[in-house]
């Protein structure tokens, strides 16, 4: 939802249609979380995380790229409480993340394409200042309807918040500011 007030403050649409598409996003993800889901941090870099995945049959994915210590893992209760026990007995940190459903994820999936549909009702402009966004860790295209794909996209694929702050960081940005309840997101950008 960050990104969606971001794309707000760097002119990309006005405040109604702000609080239109937080509104459709919330809805959908409400619907989303009818099927039962799960995430899980795991205190340890992605490519440990993948690695052990790798050797499962599960369908449990990686959800966000949070930190170079911090992998959030995402999918159907009883897989991560699974995962959860091995990760555990194999001395990895982890800890089951209070969520509605696996967001970030093959369970959210069939969100995208209404949501994709309602943003094209959408007028989008180009933005009047760069926005990078956490699926690629790119600024958004100025191209409206690529915009539009790639906001409908970030729904159910992994956050890549490593890969946004290291752009942001490479661009220049050197203040990081949370607005919100605690400071999750400081700790992050200073691991990263």
């Amino acid at each position: 939802l960050g990104e969606l007030t971001a794309l707000h403050a760097a002119g990309v649409f006005d405040q109604n249609a702000l609080l239109s598409i937080a509104r459709k996003r919330g809805l959908l993800m409400n619907e989303a979380a009818k099927i039962p889901g799960a995430m899980l941090a795991v205190m340890t870099q992605a490519e440990d995380v993948e690695a052990v995945l790798k050797n499962l049959d599960t369908k449990v994915s990686v959800a966000n790229y949070n930190a170079p210590n911090q992998t959030i893992l995402a999918g159907s209760e009883s897989e991560i409480d699974a995962l959860a026990e091995i990760l555990d007995a194999q001395g990895i940190r982890v800890k089951r993340l209070p969520v509605a459903t696996a967001f970030h994820s093959e369970i959210v999936s069939p969100s995208v394409s209404p949501f994709k549909a309602f943003l094209k009702e959408h007028s989008f402009s180009a933005a009047n200042l760069p926005v990078f966004s956490n699926l690629n860790g790119k600024p958004y295209p100025k191209n409206a309807e690529k915009a539009k794909k790639q906001l409908g996209e970030q729904i159910a694929n992994p956050v890549r918040f490593i890969d946004q702050i290291e752009a942001l960081y490479a661009d220049g940005v050197r203040t990081f500011v949370e607005l919100g309840p605690d400071s999750v997101l400081t700790s992050l950008v200073n691991a990263c």
